[in-house]
C-alpha cells in the first residue's frame, strides 16, 4: 500500500526483537528510507484527518452530496431513455429491411450487410445502456453511515486490526499512497471521488455556512467524460455501502 516516493519500491514491515520496536523500510537494495512504525502510523492518520469532517457539519455535506447524487440519477434516466429511443429505431429499421427483403426488393447481400451493420450498431448501444441503468437507491439511508465514518477516520483506521486497516486503505487510495522522506509526509496518487469530495465539500464551509449550488453540470464536459465521472460516483459510493456491511462490527463500536 506504501510506496517510496524516491525509487518507488514498497515499505515492507519489521521488527527490531531486542526492542520490540517495529519499523518500516523500503525494500529497494541501496534505498535509505527506513521510519519507525509509529512515526509513520502517526503520519498516517494526519492523512486521514484531512478527509475528516465535523459532526456538525454532516447536514451541510449530506445536503450537497444528496444534490449531487440526484443530478447524477437525472442524468442517467435521460440517457437512458434516449438510448432506449435509438435502440427503438434501429428496430425498426431492422423491421423494415426484412419487410423489403421478404418481398423481394432487395437481394440478400444487401439484406445480410444490412442487417449486420444495424444489429452491430444496436449492441454497441445496448453496451451503452448497461452504464447508463447502474443509478444509486436508498441514499437517505445510506448517506449518513458513510459520512459518520469521515467524523472518525483516523480513530477508526487507528483502532482496527490489520485486515480493517487494509479494507478502509485500499478504500479511500485504491492505488497506495507514497512516503516522501524528503517532506516527512505521505503523497496520494488517487483518491476515492467521494471522499476527496467530501474533504472538498467540508473545506468550503464555514460557521455561516451559505448553501452553495451543486456544481456537478455546470462545466461543459462531453457526454462520454460526463458519463464516466457519474460512473465513478456510483461506484465508489457502492464501494463505500460495501465497506460498511461487512464491516458493521468494527464501525458500531
Amino acid at each position: 500500500h506504501v510506496r517510496c516516493a524516491d525509487c518507488g519500491g514498497f515499505l515492507t514491515g519489521y521488527e527490531v526483537k531486542k526492542k520490540h520496536i517495529h519499523y518500516y523500510k523500503c525494500n529497494k537494495k541501496g534505498c535509505c528510507c527506513n521510519y519507525s512504525a509509529k512515526y509513520l502510523h502517526q503520519k498516517y492518520m494526519e492523512l486521514l484527518e484531512h478527509y475528516m469532517i465535523s459532526e456538525d457539519k454532516i447536514a451541510d455535506v449530506s445536503a450537497d452530496l444528496m444534490e449531487i447524487f440526484t443530478a447524477i440519477n437525472k442524468s442517467k434516466n435521460e440517457r437512458c431513455n434516449q438510448l432506449k429511443s435509438e435502440i427503438a429505431e434501429i428496430e425498426k429499421k431492422k423491421s423494415g429491411v426484412k419487410y423489403k427483403y421478404g418481398v423481394g426488393e432487395i437481394e440478400k447481400d444487401i439484406y445480410i450487410e444490412t442487417i449486420s451493420q444495424l444489429t452491430l450498431e444496436q449492441s454497441e448501444i445496448e453496451e451503452k445502456l448497461v452504464l447508463v441503468s447502474d443509478k444509486l437507491s436508498n441514499l437517505p439511508r445510506t448517506m449518513p453511515r458513510i459520512l459518520l465514518i469521515f467524523c472518525k477516520l483516523a480513530s477508526l483506521w487507528n483502532g482496527g486490526d490489520y485486515g480493517f486497516r487494509q479494507k478502509l486503505q485500499n478504500l479511500l487510495f485504491p492505488h497506495g499512497v507514497c512516503f516522501d522522506k524528503k517532506t516527512g509526509n505521505y503523497r496520494t496518487m488517487y483518491v476515492n471521488i467521494i471522499a476527496e469530495r467530501i474533504a472538498a465539500m467540508s473545506a468550503t464551509y464555514s460557521d455561516t455556512h451559505k448553501k452553495r449550488d451543486c456544481d456537478f453540470h455546470q462545466q461543459s464536459h462531453s457526454v462520454e467524460y460526463e458519463l464516466e465521472l457519474s460512473n465513478e460516483y456510483v461506484r465508489q459510493y457502492q464501494s463505500f455501502v460495501r465497506f460498511i456491511e461487512d464491516n458493521i462490527i468494527y464501525l458500531d463500536r
